[in-house]
C-alpha cells in the first residue's frame, strides 16, 4: 500500500473511527455519573446492558434485526447530506418502501427463483422511495423550497398512507391488530440463523452498500460532484456542475436507500405490513451518520452501536433497575461529545497540531 494511499485510508477511516470511539467514551463515562445518582452500579448497569445487547444467540440476533434499518437509514442521510441536503424524510421513505414490499411482495411471481424475487422486490422498492423522495429534491432544486421541511411534513403523508393501507385494502380479514396478509414466501429475505432468530440478508446488504457508497464518495466522479456541490454551488456551477441535476440525483438515491430499510422490516423481520413498521429508525438513522461524520464505513458502527443501546435498554432496566431514559439521555451524551470534539479537533487543525 503506497504512502498516499494509506494516508488517505487513514484520514477517511480510522481517524473519525477514533474520534467516535473517544466520543462514546466519554459519554458512557459521564453516564456512569448519572447511573451512580439513581443509585446503581455503573459496572452492573453496564454489564447488563451488553448481556441483553449480546448475552446470548437471540440476543445478537435482535441486536443485528435493529441495527440494519439504522445502518440503511444512516447511509440514506449520509448520501444526501454529501450534497449538503439534510434528508429528513428517511422515516416516511422507509413507510413508503414498507408499503411498496407489501404490494409487490403480495402478487404471485409463479417459478420465479426467490433471489429473482427478492432481487425484483428490492428495485421496486427503492423505485418507490426515489419517487418519493423526488418531492423534496425536486423542490429545493427548482424552486429552492426547504428539504428539511417537505421532508418532515411527508413523513405524516407516508405514516397516513400505510396506516390507511392496513386498515383497508391490505388489511388481513379477522385480524385482531390493524396488518397486511403475508407476503409470498418467495419474497420474503432470508434469516441467516434460521428458526426462530429474525436475523436476516439484509444487513449484509447494508454493510455491502456502506462499502459501495464509500467507493462512489471518495473514487468516482458522481462523488465528487456530490462533494462540490456541498461545498458551494456557485463553486459547483463555476466547474461546469448542472446543480439541480445533482440535487435531485442525491434525494432521489437516498429516499431509494431509506426505503430498502421498509423491504428489511417487512420482508425480513414481520413478513407483513404494520401501520406502525419503524419505531422511529429514520430519525436515529440521522443520529447515527452525524455520530460517523457522514462516513458511510463508520455508520455501521454508529448503527451497531445505537442497537447495542437499543438491545439492552431492557434488560438493564430489568436486572438493576436502571431508568430506561436513562439511555436516550447516554445517546444525546454522544452527541454531545461528537459535536465538542469535532469543535476542539477542528481547532486542533487550524493550528496544524493534528
Amino acid at each position: 500500500m503506497s504512502n498516499s494511499l494509506q494516508e488517505k485510508v487513514l484520514k477517511q477511516f480510522f481517524i473519525p473511527l477514533a474520534w467516535l470511539g473517544i466520543s462514546i467514551l466519554g459519554a458512557f463515562l459521564a453516564g456512569a455519573v448519572l447511573i451512580l445518582l439513581v443509585g446503581v452500579n455503573p459496572i452492573e448497569a453496564y454489564a447488563s446492558l451488553i448481556k441483553g445487547a449480546f448475552g446470548s444467540k437471540y440476543a445478537i440476533s435482535e441486536t443485528l434485526v435493529k441495527a440494519t434499518p439504522i445502518l440503511l437509514t444512516g447511509l440514506a442521510v449520509a448520501f444526501a447530506y454529501r450534497a449538503k441536503l439534510v434528508n429528513l424524510g428517511v422515516e416516511g421513505q422507509l413507510y413508503i418502501g414498507a408499503a411498496a414490499a407489501a404490494w409487490l411482495g403480495l402478487f404471485s411471481f409463479g417459478q420465479l427463483p426467490g433471489f429473482i424475487v427478492v432481487l425484483l422486490v428490492s428495485l421496486g422498492v427503492f423505485l418507490a422511495g426515489g419517487l418519493y423522495a423526488l418531492i423534496p429534491g425536486f423542490l429545493k432544486a427548482k424552486l429552492n423550497v426547504s428539504e428539511i421541511m417537505t421532508g418532515l411534513m411527508l413523513n405524516f403523508v407516508a405514516m397516513l398512507y400505510v396506516s390507511y393501507l392496513v386498515e383497508g385494502p391490505l388489511r388481513l380479514p379477522r385480524s385482531v391488530i390493524p396488518r397486511s396478509p403475508n407476503i409470498e414466501e418467495v419474497a420474503q429475505l432470508a434469516r441467516i440463523l434460521g428458526g426462530n432468530f429474525r436475523f436476516h440478508s439484509y444487513f449484509l446488504v447494508g454493510v455491502g452498500l456502506a462499502i459501495l457508497i464509500f467507493i462512489i464518495f471518495y473514487r468516482t466522479t458522481l462523488g465528487f460532484q456530490l462533494k462540490i456541490v456541498g461545498e458551494g454551488e456557485r463553486l459547483a456551477r463555476f466547474a461546469g456542475i448542472n446543480v439541480p441535476v445533482i440535487q435531485i440525483v442525491a434525494m432521489v438515491v437516498s429516499g431509494g436507500i431509506a426505503a430498502l430499510a421498509g423491504y428489511g422490516e417487512v420482508g425480513g423481520v414481520h413478513r407483513y405490513l404494520l401501520a406502525e413498521i419503524s419505531p422511529g429508525f429514520g430519525y436515529y438513522g440521522l443520529v447515527v451518520a452525524f455520530l460517523a461524520r457522514m462516513n458511510p464505513l463508520g455508520i455501521i458502527v454508529s448503527s451497531l452501536f445505537f442497537s447495542v443501546l437499543l438491545g439492552g435498554a431492557e434488560t438493564m432496566q430489568r436486572t438493576v433497575g436502571v431508568p430506561v431514559f436513562l439511555i436516550n439521555i447516554i445517546q444525546g451524551l454522544v452527541l454531545f461529545f461528537v459535536v465538542g470534539l469535532e469543535s476542539y479537533r477542528r481547532k486542533l487543525e487550524k493550528r496544524k497540531l493534528l
